[in-house]
């Protein structure tokens, strides 16, 4: 009952962390984009700090928890299992959702800033979509989702990774 039934989401800007909701684990998936500072943050026994830029996707199952390493921002919009699902119908990609679950790591991107600053003005303008319009934020959410999974998430589970490397040293590659 977490996640809004019509808009298909929650969505969540946090400036702070309630450590006493930690460690989780959920059948939905979780997006979290930090924009500001720093988060410590731990997925199936994995543990890293994350930057600014820094793309994570969590999955049904994650056990997970976040900590702030000094003070830090982040958006996080959860959705159902079944948006994902439906999304892999569509793009006719039957094995894509199974390339998310299983991956054998959390799935971490580092964005460039001109990424970040494009994906987290797409997750605020899902905030500022009427309440009382919920298909319309189910519709954008899609259509972020889509994005995001075909030009950050696929990438990198298709090449085998769990976690992404930084952007400056991908580009010494």
């Amino acid at each position: 009952n977490w996640i809004d039934p019509r808009s298909e989401m929650k969505y969540q800007f946090h400036q702070t962390i309630d450590m006493s909701c930690y460690p989780q684990v959920h059948d939905f998936y979780e997006l979290s984009l930090v924009i500001e500072g720093k988060l410590n943050v731990t997925v199936d026994g994995w543990n890293q700090d994350i930057r600014r830029g820094t793309l994570l996707l969590l999955r049904p199952g994650d056990i997970h928890s976040r900590a702030p390493v000094g003070e830090s921002t982040y958006i996080n919009i959860a959705f159902p299992s079944k948006l994902v699902t439906d999304m892999f119908i569509y793009l006719d990609k039957p094995n894509g959702e199974n390339l998310i679950t299983e991956a054998a790591g959390p799935l971490i991107v580092s964005l460039s800033a001109a990424e970040t600053t494009l994906l987290q003005t797409r997750l605020e303008r899902l905030n500022l979509i009427p309440v009382n319009k919920p298909d319309d934020v189910c519709a954008q959410l899609r259509l972020l989702m889509l994005g995001v999974m075909m030009q950050h998430i696929l990438p990198l589970v298709e090449r085998g990774g769990g976690m992404n490397c930084p952007v400056w040293l991908g580009a010494l590659a």
